[in-house]
């Protein structure tokens, strides 16, 4: 069942967040449920469980038992922190907006994965193949010449790996993303509410919208596709970003938020290498707290300390996948046995390129220079259209409710002042970065949205400072109607579609053999291997040959 293994890798989540946040920020600093909300917790899990599974990786499966691991840790972190999760739990519970929120994020997901199922292309191409090459066994040395897309290092599969656990298998290990969705919600929902008297309750309902329409638009949350947990890592970040820079804070409250930026920040950069700009809003945060004692406080230099090991955890085993720091550029592969051929990281980081540049990717078009840039424009009318539209209609509206209203805002320090418009230029910078490199309209609303929900929330009223009531009984229908609305749904998908999640397609396969005696298996008719047989390639090498370096498998192209 989708909804169980969901709740049981989240709590899973939970637990372990708890006992990571707990070392970086004390015993104190995570028992207000206004600072450390379940979904900020969550959050830290993943990035535990993102450092731990690379690590275990080296030397064993994830998969089966070894992923025991994080069921043990996270009880382990609910039973020790039992009192903060209350705390948290009661703190979510007050806010009906926030768990109207969760429960109907909850629903959409669940009933997106089992009526859409993980249907995109790049699943059955190479997503699936590496989660089940990674519960088959440590990591392979050089995967990127079995298949190019071996060589992408995102944590998001590592993370996925870990939550592939015995008796659940892939219908776990593929709720990641709807996952992070529902922490991101729940944390963006409460801390915007947390400040009533400022933008960011509107800057979070902006955030929220832009986030579901991306996940849910097409179904892509239902696939582990790292674009849309980048996503919601860069917005999460975003938003904690101006929560620190708006909402006037003691200094303990700084390095908390401190903390919690540098941690989201450092993992989208480890799931996709394109949110790389990122890390400036660390810079952004690091200024601000230099205002309080925070300045160099344990939870500061802890966190830090914990995204430059991230850093380095992830740079090493992009070495070990593809012999490159940051496949496919090939200026950062290394003199290795198991390097990926430069003409073939060259080549895929070009296709990559051109797909972005040329609508459909057209072979007959060139993707060089600027040639390509009247027909993106055409392509992308529509939205440079109505965004200005949205954005001046929003503008008329703030100028005749919102304007006047400004001194119910919260002030802003003009120190700060000055950060919020660093912020939105690291955001920039990250659009432009996008634009210059790939743009294809998937890649950007890792920027794109946390940028236009700000300039919306900016023009959007100031609420009238009053917080959401307490969810009493008489109220309980809010958050009971999606969670019918997903009781339902999952019924109904159970018996039309069959118990078993995910449903992956198959195609006819053939065993062939490379000239070194390697068998590797080979779709027919399409490029998809879907769960077929390791190793499987639309695209055989036939230089490749498998062989053994120390405790590892290494897939070496031998050019002789």
């Amino acid at each position: 069942m989708i909804a169980l293994g969901l709740l049981i890798v989240a709590l899973c989540a939970i637990g372990t967040g708890y006992l990571l946040l707990s070392v970086l920020l004390g015993q104190r600093r995570a028992d207000d449920p206004d600072l450390v909300t379940l979904g900020d917790a969550g959050l830290a899990g993943l990035w535990l469980m993102a450092i731990s599974g690379a690590l275990l990786h080296l030397f064993l499966p994830l998969g089966g038992w070894t992923t025991m691991l994080l069921p043990a840790a996270g009880a382990a972190g609910l039973w020790v922190h039992r009192q903060r999760v209350r705390n948290a739990v009661e703190g979510l519970w007050q806010d009906r907006v926030a768990v109207f929120a969760g429960a109907l994020v909850l629903a959409a997901a669940v009933l997106t994965m089992r009526f859409k199922g993980a249907g995109f292309y790049d699943t059955g191409l190479y997503h699936l193949q590496q989660l089940l090459m990674q519960a088959d066994g440590p990591i392979i040395l050089g995967a990127a010449n079995i298949h190019m897309r071996f060589g992408y290092n995102s944590f998001l599969y590592v993370i996925s790996g870990m939550a592939y656990l015995p008796g659940f298998g892939l219908s776990s290990a593929l709720t990641i993303n709807p996952i992070l969705l529902v922490f991101v919600v729940l944390a963006l929902v409460q801390h915007g509410r947390a400040a009533p008297a400022t933008r960011l309750p509107a800057i979070a309902g902006w955030l929220v919208l832009g986030l579901g329409i991306l996940a849910f638009a097409r179904g892509w949350v239902a696939s582990p596709l790292s674009d849309i947990a980048a996503a919601l890592l860069v917005a999460y970040a975003s938003f904690m970003t101006l929560r620190l820079l708006m909402s006037p804070a003691a200094s303990a409250t700084k390095a908390v938020l401190f903390v919690l930026i540098t941690l989201s920040s450092a993992l989208a950069v480890a799931v996709k290498l394109s949110a790389l700009p990122v890390l400036g809003m660390i810079l952004v945060a690091g200024i601000a707290v230099q205002n309080g004692r925070a300045r160099w406080s344990r939870p500061v230099i802890g966190s830090l300390a914990a995204a430059t090991l991230l850093g380095l955890v992830w740079a090493g085993r992009g070495v070990l996948l593809s012999g490159c720091l940051g496949y496919p550029a090939a200026a950062t592969c290394l003199p290795l046995p198991w390097t990926i051929p430069t003409a073939v990281a060259e080549a895929d980081l070009a296709a990559m390129k051109h797909y972005a540049r040329i609508p459909g990717g057209s072979p007959d078009l060139s993707s060089e220079g600027w040639v390509w840039l009247s027909g993106w424009l055409d392509n992308a009318m529509p939205w440079i259209l109505v965004l200005p539209l949205v954005l001046g209609l929003l503008a008329a509206l703030g100028r005749r409710h919102g304007w006047r209203m400004n001194a119910t805002a919260a002030p802003v320090s003009a120190a700060n002042r000055g950060l919020v418009m660093a912020l939105l230029g690291v955001l920039c910078g990250g659009v432009l970065f996008w634009f210059l490199s790939a743009p294809l309209w998937r890649y950007g609303f890792c920027f794109l949205i946390p940028l236009l929900a700000i300039a919306a929330g900016l023009l959007s009223p100031v609420a009238d400072g009053r917080r959401g009531r307490v969810l009493t009984p008489r109220r309980w229908v809010s958050p009971v109607v999606p969670l019918v609305l997903l009781i339902i749904g999952e019924g109904v998908g159970m018996a039309g579609l069959g118990k078993s999640w995910p449903v992956a397609r198959q195609n006819p396969i053939v065993p062939v053999q490379s000239r070194h005696g390697t068998t590797m298996f080979q779709p027919q008719g399409d490029d998809r291997c879907w769960a077929a047989p390791r190793p499987c390639s639309p695209m055989l090498d036939p230089h490749l040959r498998l062989t053994r370096i120390a405790l590892w498998t290494a897939a070496i192209h031998d050019p002789s």
